[in-house]
């Protein structure tokens, strides 16, 4: 009851606000799409994109930039972030413990965790930053479309999009009445049930749209000391929309949202011989997706949040305004990292979290003003602000009787703005384009060790950087583009969650990008490439160290790197009932001079600086940068004189991927395909019922993986007890199901 009387008040506070700004602060909510888009063959394939802050189609848009919309979304079985990876060729999607979600776009990305971090790839809901970790892989519901820009969006998307951004667009309130809903069953008892109705509640003047989302699936996963299944799903969702049509030129979008998720964490641990299992073989069990757990996963989150939208037409342009306030509250949670129940294991207190919770209180303003983009001169002119609140309560316990557990209350606070110009300057067929923001960002970190009570530790560090583009664009006719762009990216420094003195610096990079788009044969076939080098500077790196027996996660500065490689598209519309096509992503990635410490040989803590095993990983591979990703697939119709049969068939595929700096094959994951089919038959009435399943080969396909040291002796580093181990995450098995529903 609290958390909604604080939305009820958060909610009214903030319409009361907008209403007072309107006069100041909106745009049109008409999208214009380019007169070449209408005389498509196809205009459905024609989706309209906002990712460059201008309304144009994904073809018409000077980026590489890919786009799913809601019915592509449903045909591949992609519900949320952590699967869209599999349907976006460079995108990689891992998590870590507690389900931090860590995003990369063509190697580029953070594997950073806690508070005091932030992802490299931004993501937005409506518009609004996303600043948890956890938090980003939302479950998707109600959705028009997913925008996924690849390169760095510093100038127009601010700090912490060094890898580029994702966009999460929600449907608009209709004008006229209209709803759809649908109700499915899979395997592993997966019951999921959703719906929305849109319409006029006074012609003209008010329109509404509610949706509603609810999932109960089994986990995949079994305990076998309990016999339970575990990392089971649960989530209950409701999502509001309001649209005030208060004049011809202003529109007010009021939105709120409600998402409750039940889920767990399982990451498998191997092999058997590491220190986990020391003198207890009998639980370790070589089938992957089983256990032996004492300590069951659960991590409940609340993610709930309003915002308003103003979109005004004035002389001078459009002006668009976006306020939110959005809270996400996850805990407690519950783990197990050594795998084995207590008593009797070399760990006597276990290893694991024992009922940790992390909150996120963030307020995001953004306003900005776009000039008609026919004239010679157009720009777009806007400045953001953004608070976080945040605080996480972190009980674990630990790997000895003399360290039986350790209690930690953390708090931090991000305080950043920035302001922003990009302009375009049209010669004809052909145009420039340039600009600039700049960014001011103060972090503060404060640290309490509760249990055993230690003095408290607090840090803080300011950062700011000017992040320019400049480009060219030509269009020599309706069905090309051809374009090439400077655009730097950056993303600021933080804090390492144990050591909050010990912090690292921002990370930058500058990106050099080429490509074209085009449209041949009548615009039956769509192919576009671009190209791409990066110049990547002092990038953040976490390792996990064990200091004082315990694993602890470390975050530096790492040199540099250099990148480059290719994307491709290719979409063929045979026949107007069949459709193939795919994607391809090929990366170069090498590391510059940089030094780590490899804890696989020997201590990073030991007494003798020089014994410390830090080797240079110059030309390694970065990591989560697989050389080849891709996506393939093929649709076809069948008319039928009461419906529509439509087929539909894909596979994503990803080439061997490396975890650690230090490129060792034994935290490597092996190249993968994954299979997806779907069969469906549409009535002409508007119901309808399909068949579909994923994974269809149930390929074990590693998505994560974390090392995990022998436990040495701290200041020698002589091996105390256990070999190397990895703990695995893998990707969902076999899944299939019947989906039956209806739209009005």
């Amino acid at each position: 009851m609290k958390d909604i009387r604080s939305l009820m008040i958060r909610s009214s506070s903030l319409a009361l606000a907008c209403f007072a700004a309107a006069p100041a602060l909106a745009q049109s909510a008409a999208p214009v799409v380019p007169p070449e888009a209408a005389a498509d063959t196809d205009p459905s394939r024609d989706i309209v994109v906002t990712g460059l802050r201008r309304t144009a189609t994904a073809q018409d848009t000077a980026a590489a930039i890919n786009v799913l919309s809601s019915e592509q979304l449903d045909k591949t079985g992609v519900q949320g972030t952590a699967t869209l990876q599999f349907q976006t060729p460079g995108l990689l999607v891992s998590q870590d413990l507690g389900l931090q979600t860590q995003v990369y776009i063509r190697g580029i990305g953070s594997n950073l965790q806690g508070i005091a971090t932030a992802n490299s790839v931004s993501t937005y809901l409506d518009g609004v930053y996303l600043p948890n970790t956890t938090q980003t892989n939302q479950s998707f519901s109600d959705i028009e479309r997913i925008e996924v820009l690849k390169g760095p969006q510093a100038t127009l998307y601010g700090r912490n999009a060094t890898g580029g951004a994702i966009n999460i667009v929600t449907q608009d309130p209709a004008n006229r009445m209209e709803g759809k809903a649908d109700i499915a069953y899979g395997n592993y008892n997966d019951l999921n049930i959703r719906g929305s109705i849109s319409g006029p509640i006074v012609k003209d003047v008010l329109l509404a749209r509610i949706s509603a989302q609810y999932e109960n699936r089994d986990g995949y996963y079994r305990n076998l000391f309990t016999g339970n299944r575990i990392a089971n799903l649960r989530i209950a969702g409701i999502r509001a929309a309001f649209k005030i049509l208060a004049a011809d030129n202003l529109d007010i979008i009021l939105r709120g949202d409600y998402t409750y998720t039940e889920s767990g964490d399982f990451l498998k641990l191997r092999p058997a011989t590491s220190v986990y299992y020391a003198g207890n073989p009998q639980y370790y069990t070589d089938d992957p997706r089983a256990v032996y757990y004492d300590i069951e996963p659960e991590q409940p989150a609340k993610d709930y949040g309003v915002s308003a939208t103003i979109h005004w037409t004035t002389p001078i342009g459009k002006l668009t305004s976006i306020t939110s306030d959005r809270i996400y509250d996850v805990g407690p949670i519950y783990y197990d990292s050594d795998q084995v129940p207590r008593p009797g294991t070399y760990f006597p207190n276990g290893v694991g979290a024992i009922g940790s919770y992390v909150r996120s209180d963030s307020i995001y303003h953004e306003t900005y003003l776009s000039t008609d983009e026919k004239r010679p001169l157009s720009a777009i002119i806007g400045g953001t602000y953004f608070y976080e609140s945040a605080r996480e309560l972190k009980r674990i316990l630990g790997p000895s009787l003399a360290v039986p557990r350790t209690y930690t209350d953390r708090f931090g606070t991000t305080d950043a703005y920035s302001f922003y110009v990009d302009a375009k300057l049209n010669l004809g067929q052909f145009s420039i384009v340039g600009g600039v923001r700049y960014t001011s960002e103060k972090k503060t970190y404060d640290f309490y060790r509760v249990d055993p009570v230690a003095a408290p530790t607090f840090n803080s560090r300011r950062d700011s950087k000017w992040s320019p583009r400049v480009g060219v664009e030509f269009r020599p006719n309706a069905d090309w583009l051809i374009y090439a762009t400077a655009t730097s990216g950056f993303k600021s420094g933080g804090f390492n969650t144990d050591v909050p003195t010990n912090s690292f610096g921002p990370e930058s990079i500058w990106s050099y990008e080429g490509g074209f788009k085009s449209q041949l044969f009548d615009r039956r076939v769509r192919f576009n490439v671009s190209g791409f080098y990066y110049d990547y500077k002092d990038i953040q790196v976490l390792q996990y160290l064990t200091i004082n027996s315990v694993i602890s996660p470390i975050i530096t500065n790492a040199g540099s790197a250099k990148l480059y490689g290719v994307d491709a598209t290719l979409d063929v519309k045979a026949t107007s009932n069949f459709t193939v096509g795919g994607g391809l992503s090929y990366l170069h990635s090498e590391f510059g001079s940089a030094v780590f410490c490899d804890p696989l040989r020997g201590s990073c803590t030991a007494t003798d600086p020089a014994a410390r095993p830090f080797f240079n990983v110059q030309g390694n591979r970065l990591t989560r940068a697989p050389e080849i990703s891709a996506n393939v697939y093929a649709d076809y119709k069948i008319p039928l004189a009461s419906g529509d049969v439509t087929l539909h068939g894909d596979g994503s595929y990803r080439s061997r991927t490396y975890y650690t700096v230090f490129q060792n094959p034994i935290y490597s994951a092996a190249g993968f395909w994954l299979l997806g089919a779907n069969v469906r038959y549409t009535a002409h009435s508007g119901w309808f019922v399909e068949a579909y399943g994923q994974n269809l080969t149930d390929t074990l396909a590693i998505t994560q993986i974390i090392n995990s040291s022998p436990l040495r002796n701290p200041a020698t580093g002589a091996i105390l007890y256990g070999t190397p181990a990895e703990f695995d995450r893998y990707s969902p098995p076999r899944t299939y199901g019947i989906r039956i529903g209806t739209k009005f």
